[in-house]
């Protein structure tokens, strides 16, 4: 995959060069040549050819030289916490569309989370947009050493609906007011608690632990038990 990429950036920079397919010897259109003059072989747009064996290669080679954390994963793997987290996210915005709140007296009433934060709560929209934020940026981390740079910032995110809900219960609990009010809270307000509880803890652990990195193939040793010296692994064996 990028081997292709690679290739498609460099055929953009040589689309006016010709190439032998057979010798991968490179012309120019003021050369007015058909026909490679080595090989004989139909000369075609440099742009149209797939990457040599040899750059492909050298591609794989380099790839492997890259950190195992550092190495670019598919948007879709959900593995290492990704996956739960944005579960989280969308539940969690959903859950703002729950009965959170209802009231019997003075008047009967039924309330969602976005209906509190429009009409009587407006920082309760801080924990929507945590939530809202949240899936791009956690969908477009490219690899696990990414997904680990943004644990802060998502737990912070994940957690602001459950401390926004709790401000919000205790202030309502000691509110003292002249009219008799009666109201309990719906099963949607502890769905989002919940959900906020648990995405906390998955940002916290986002990327989970590094990779470990390849083991090096061992040393083959003498019968002695010593290693082989310069002299002993520089004969050839007939």
């Amino acid at each position: 995959m990028q081997a292709a990429a690679v290739h498609r950036l460099c055929s953009r920079r040589v689309a006016g060069l010709l190439c032998c397919p057979f010798c991968r010897e490179l012309f120019t259109e003021d050369d007015y040549l058909t026909r490679c003059p080595d090989c004989s072989v139909e000369l075609v747009p440099f742009h149209s050819l797939a990457p040599s064996a040899e750059s492909q290669l050298e591609l794989e080679a380099l790839a492997e030289q890259t950190p195992l954390e550092l190495r670019r994963r598919p948007i879709w793997d959900m593995r290492r916490g990704k996956g739960l987290l944005l579960l989280c996210a969308l539940v969690g915005l959903a859950s703002y569309s729950l009965p959170w709140f209802s009231q019997t007296s003075p008047e009967t009433r039924v309330l969602t989370g976005f209906q509190l934060a429009r009409h009587h709560v407006g920082w309760l929209w801080g924990g929507a947009i945590g939530w809202f934020i949240l899936v791009p940026l956690v969908l477009t981390r490219p690899s696990i050493a990414a997904l680990r740079g943004v644990r802060m910032i998502t737990a912070v995110f994940a957690s602001m609906t459950a401390l926004e809900i709790l401000v919000f219960v205790n202030m309502t609990a000691s509110r003292q007011t002249q009219v008799l009010v009666q109201f309990a809270w719906e099963w949607g307000i502890w769905v989002s608690t919940f959900t906020s509880a648990i995405g906390t803890c998955a940002a916290i652990t986002l990327g989970g632990s590094l990779p470990e990195a390849p083991k090096a193939p061992k040393v083959p040793t003498e019968p002695g038990g010593s290693a082989p010296t310069s002299r002993a692994r520089n004969r050839i064996l007939h």
